[in-house]
């Protein structure tokens, strides 16, 4: 099996995404990119699942990814 080559990037490192500071009742529940302030990522969760958001680079969709917690 093969290596995939993994992508060039300008800085060679990766970015991490940050929590608004300003959030209502300073509950922080989305982060965002700092450079891409509309790339967003939720988080949400109850008993049984956990569900991941990620927002698209451009535009108002989003993927969604749930996770089973049994």
């Amino acid at each position: 099996m093969s290596k995939v080559p993994r992508p060039t990037t300008g800085q060679g490192r990766w970015s991490s995404f940050v929590a608004d500071s300003d959030a209502p009742g300073g509950r922080e529940r989305a982060l965002r990119e700092p450079a891409n302030p509309e790339h967003r990522l939720r988080l949400e969760h109850d008993a049984h699942t956990l569900l991941r958001h990620l927002s698209d680079e451009e535009g108002p969709g989003w993927t969604t990814v749930a996770v089973d917690r049994a």
